[in-house]
């Protein structure tokens, strides 16, 4: 909230800050010379509404996470995954994670594609675009090599479940971006790989190539990508350990 007062920006030659036309969210004072009066920076608090989506479909359940929503061409696509975890003593997962997508033009109704690129009893009309599944129309496990992994939760072997961890999407602003390749994405089957992902409308996606674009991090987490117009460099970000 801003009070009435005087904001000045240190604009001498050898101090300026040159932010260009983009927009600079104030979350401190490094772009602040000097303040008068009773002016100052104070954070928003957001306010709850009514709930907007329930995640309450079979292949969906209580541990659904890593959202991400984009909007395109007027319209917002609301990425998540679905996965459950049963808690009867132990804590093991109900099934292997999945990818979803919602739509919705005005962010407050959503409606779930019925895709069916996933064939599976129990799960018809479904919205899934990747699973960890040999009759999903996308797996991320094809031409790579399977292995079981850890259950980090239970302490239990089970496999490894796919892109569909930690599959997040972006809009790719790069000027020079193929149209089918509008939508990319991160994700991958091993907590130390990430492979790419494109699509034409958010819904159709495929890998661009078979082998892992990033390698050298922990990867088990939402990995956020994006096209920085001013250093035009793609940029992710990522977690990993210190002398791990």
């Amino acid at each position: 909230m801003l009070t009435v007062g005087l904001l000045t920006v240190n604009a001498t030659a050898q101090d300026a800050i040159n932010i260009g036309s983009r927009l600079e969210p104030l979350i401190d004072e490094h772009l602040i010379a000097s303040k008068t009066g009773d002016l100052r920076l104070e954070l928003h608090h957001p306010v709850r509404r009514n709930d907007a989506i329930t995640l309450d479909r079979p292949w969906e359940g209580n541990n659904s996470a890593y959202s991400t929503v984009l909007k395109h061409n007027g319209q917002f696509f609301f990425y998540y995954r679905g996965t459950t975890l049963i808690l009867d003593g132990k804590v093991r997962h109900g099934h292997h994670a999945t990818t979803c997508v919602m739509t919705s033009r005005n962010g407050l109704t959503w409606t779930r594609p019925d895709l069916g690129f996933v064939k599976r009893s129990g799960w018809e009309h479904n919205n899934i675009i990747l699973t960890f599944a040999p009759n999903c129309k996308i797996d991320v496990s094809a031409g790579q090599t399977l292995r079981d992994g850890r259950d980090l939760l239970s302490g239990q072997k089970a496999p490894f479940t796919g892109a569909s961890h930690n599959f997040t999407p972006m809009i790719d602003t790069n000027p020079r971006c193929k149209t089918n390749e509008k939508f990319k994405a991160l994700g991958g089957h091993d907590h130390r790989t990430l492979f790419a992902f494109a699509s034409p409308d958010g819904l159709n996606w495929t890998m661009m190539q078979k082998e892992p674009v990033i390698v050298d991090g922990m990867m088990d987490s939402q990995n956020l990508a994006f096209w920085d117009p001013v250093q035009q460099k793609y940029f992710a970000y990522y977690r990993d350990f210190k002398n791990k």
